[in-house]
């Protein structure tokens, strides 16, 4: 089992027999958006991951999420105006850089905040699910893990 604790990440190469894990951060008001990009990924044959269930108020970071974050192939932190003012997607976001972890954020409607200072996001002004499928395919994300400016490749 891989070791929770470890904020390391290292590119991995092209997993072209295996399954590219996508963590996918998001504010709950953006469920349904986050529906449609969980499935064109898995469509793309890769694993969505992202949290269903929400995060209870009061409670800290959670551990779950951040091993999530950590053993992504792929962080995909999906970019609204409601995502942008909320605590965890920032909390999240964070983590994933300080992590290494390749990014590969989805703006609708917005523009990145300063976290994400340098990356190049994948911009649309509404929710294109025919573009998302040009774009997020498993090949894309492929080269994001190799040329990465947070993995250090």
């Amino acid at each position: 089992m891989p070791n929770a604790n470890n904020t390391e990440h290292h590119a991995a190469e092209p997993l072209e027999d295996h399954r590219l894990r996508v963590f996918i951060s998001f504010s709950h008001e953006d469920s349904e958006k986050v529906q449609i990009i969980a499935e064109v990924i898995e469509n793309n044959g890769m694993d969505a991951i992202y949290d269903k269930k929400g995060l209870q108020v009061g409670t800290g970071f959670p551990a779950e999420i951040t091993h999530f974050i950590s053993h992504a192939h792929i962080f995909l932190p999906l970019l609204t105006e409601t995502s942008l003012e909320r605590r965890w997607v920032q909390q999240e976001i964070g983590y994933a850089v300080a992590s290494h972890v390749p990014t590969v954020p989805v703006a609708i409607n917005c523009e990145p905040g300063e976290f994400l200072y340098g990356i190049q996001a994948i911009q649309l002004k509404t929710l294109d699910k025919t573009e998302l499928e040009e774009r997020l395919t498993r090949e894309a994300l492929n080269t994001c893990l190799q040329k990465s400016p947070l993995s250090g490749t």
